[in-house]
């Protein structure tokens, strides 16, 4: 994903609509960016396959931070 984070900030910056990104997501700090860069929702797609457990820890960690 990381080779990716300068065009996908430029779309994300030049966009007002709700933006779902995905491909190539493979750390929770992939994510926090996405997120941080305006993205609306992150798709983690084969990951979730691949690291189950890690796909579920990472939820959990931003479950916790959502609710108050």
């Amino acid at each position: 994903m990381a080779r990716q984070i300068l065009l996908l900030r430029t779309l994300l910056a030049g966009v007002d609509l709700p933006v779902q990104v995905g491909g190539g997501i493979r750390s929770e700090q992939d994510v926090a960016t996405l997120l941080e860069d305006g993205a609306t929702r992150v798709v983690i797609g084969s990951t979730a396959v691949k690291q189950p457990r890690w796909v579920l820890q990472s939820w959990l960690t931003w479950l916790r931070q959502l609710t108050p």
